[in-house]
């Protein structure tokens, strides 16, 4: 550590009450002195940077008046604001007024600035987070590793395991390797912002102790656990298992199976499967003990809709489909049904989809046939979505953040059959299959607006607000380009949401990938038009209407 020291004033010169600003080397610090001696602080307010020698000063306290952040000048200690302004030693000799400057090296700049950030997080000081993690970027820490903080700061006070926030952070973490330098503190900020709103003051969640996976390995105990709702026993033999040196491949069997029992919560149990193996294979696999669990108690709270009346035809249907057969049917690349397949998935005859999907493994298409079909039909969705919809909430709710869950399901489920294909992982497929007919319960048979020529970049339309403009450029710009404005414009508070901004997050990501798998823009030019449209910010009307026909009729709201 460098320290530099330098005589700054007479001591005779400056009077009880006043305050000066003075250099020491390349410093500028403000010097006070009050009943108590000398003060040195750090002239810029840590807030924005605003100079502390022009605000007030009151006893041992001094104001910075552009916002009243108030700091004590004996050692810099914030009494009102987010963080403390760093204090100097100050020393008299021989009439000379001396402040002594140490630079401290980067090791200790960055556990400085960690410790600051886990309080920030604590409070959800948004400006502190940012702050702190670009003071670690710049003393050369990854800026994965300061996501990685965030996340074990927050993640065992989950409430329900495994959620939005964490989910939108690993997409956060797959931006912060597509940008460079301090660009790369967007999603940095973004994803422990997130993390730090979502589980603001919660208390931990307790944990089990780690149980040894029994001789034969657990799996099959394992599923029945998560199918008996046992979180904990579920959580702690999983753990246990990964202790013991469970790798990557049998983990996701673990995680997945159970999973594609059911169609879970809305298609949210695979996307954050997905989502957390790939936090994962980021961060480095030795982190999956702390992780995963996390998982197991979201399979385990989420709602088996499968298990509903809406849903009882469409599981006759694929029950009765066949689909250990089917799977092993040979992939047939020049399989030409795709059109047709999605034009029976923008319809709403459930059944007819079952068939169509089944009739598609026959033809060749595989499982990844299906999916393709699947996320182009929900891309058909979601360019023709009536943008009028979201500024009136109705009994269904139904809005911009449930029909992109077609978009974000498909593409989970693509993961999920790459990474343990099987008969399993094509019922998941299935269930896709039904989520994107189910929507269009609400499409009204609407066809999808006239797209002109461009008029505008895809980053102005995105700026502007203007979807048609939007898609139009993502029909036609280079797709690299394409990607990345969805990105920067997700990653943009376009809202004021979190649940909003996460679903910006992860939609985006999701177009792009399956732009490049489908070889079709349809998927990032539906992402646009989701970016650049107003979507409903909270539910509380919509809480209104359903509160109100609940307790006036004692009926749910109609399907």
């Amino acid at each position: 550590m460098k320290t530099i020291r330098a005589e700054v004033a007479k001591q005779a010169e400056m009077a009880v009450g006043t305050m000066r600003m003075v250099r020491v080397g390349d410093h500028r610090i403000v010097l006070v002195r009050t009943s108590t001696g000398f003060h040195a602080l750090d002239n810029a307010c840590p807030h924005e940077g605003y100079g502390l020698v022009q605000g007030a000063l009151d006893g041992e306290m001094l104001t910075c008046e552009w916002h009243n952040w108030k700091f004590r000048v004996s050692d810099g200690s914030c009494v009102l604001g987010e963080e403390a302004v760093a204090s100097h030693i100050v020393t008299i000799e021989d009439g000379d007024v001396v402040v002594s400057v140490s630079e401290p090296d980067d090791e200790t700049v960055r556990g400085r600035a960690s410790a600051s950030l886990n309080r920030g997080i604590d409070a959800q000081y948004n400006g502190q987070i940012a702050r702190d993690s670009l003071r670690m970027m710049h003393a050369g820490a990854d800026p994965i590793d300061i996501i990685w903080q965030g996340v074990s700061r927050t993640a065992p006070r989950t409430e329900d395991g495994w959620n939005h926030a964490l989910a939108m952070t690993t997409d956060c973490i797959a931006a912060v390797g597509e940008m460079q330098g301090d660009d790369r503190l967007i999603p940095v900020a973004q994803a422990i912002a997130a993390l730090a709103e979502s589980e603001l003051r919660r208390p931990e969640r307790p944990r089990g102790s780690p149980v040894p996976a029994p001789l034969g390995g657990g799996f099959e105990q394992f599923q029945a656990l998560v199918e008996a709702e046992r979180a904990d026993d579920a959580d702690a033999l999983l753990t246990g298992a990964l202790l013991e040196g469970l790798n990557r491949a049998e983990a996701a069997r673990w995680l997945i199976q159970p999973i594609c029992d059911h169609h879970l919560a809305f298609g949210h149990g695979v996307i954050y499967v997905q989502k957390a193996f790939e936090m994962l294979d980021a961060v480095g696999w030795e982190h999956a003990p702390a992780m995963l669990g996390h998982v197991v108690v979201t399979q385990v709270v989420s709602t088996r809709e499968d298990r509903l009346p809406y849903m009882r035809p469409f599981m006759r249907a694929l029950d009765d489909a066949q689909l250990g057969r089917r799977v092993q049917c040979e992939v047939d690349p020049q399989w030409a049904g795709r059109d047709a397949l999605v034009e029976v998935l923008l319809g709403t005859d459930q059944l007819a989809a079952v068939h169509a999907a089944s009739a598609a493994l026959d033809a060749g298409a595989g499982v990844t046939g299906v999916l393709d079909a699947v996320a182009l039909a929900a891309s058909e969705r979601m360019l023709r979505h009536d943008l009028a919809h979201e500024q009136h909430p109705d009994l269904s709710g139904y809005g911009w953040l449930d029909i992109t869950h077609s978009l974000t399901y498909a593409n989970a489920a693509r993961w999920a059959w790459h990474t343990d294909p099987g008969e399993h992982t094509a019922r998941l497929a299935l269930y896709t299959v039904f989520h994107v007919v189910d929507g269009g319960r609400y499409a009204n048979g609407r066809e999808r607006p006239p797209v002109g020529a461009p008029t505008a970049s895809l980053h102005d339309a995105l700026a502007a607000g203007d979807p048609q403009a939007g898609v139009a450029a993502a029909l036609t710009e280079p797709n690299a380009d394409v990607a990345d404005a969805l990105v920067r414009a997700s990653l943009d508070d376009r809202s004021g949401a979190l649940i909003v901004v996460a679903h910006h997050v992860k939609t985006a990501r999701a177009a792009i990938r399956e732009s490049e798998a489908t070889g079709s823009r349809l998927p990032m030019a539906a992402a646009a038009r989701f970016l650049a449209a107003p979507a409903r910010q909270r539910f509380v009307s919509q809480g209104v209407l359903r509160a109100r026909h609940f307790l006036t009729t004692g009926a749910p709201p109609p399907r």
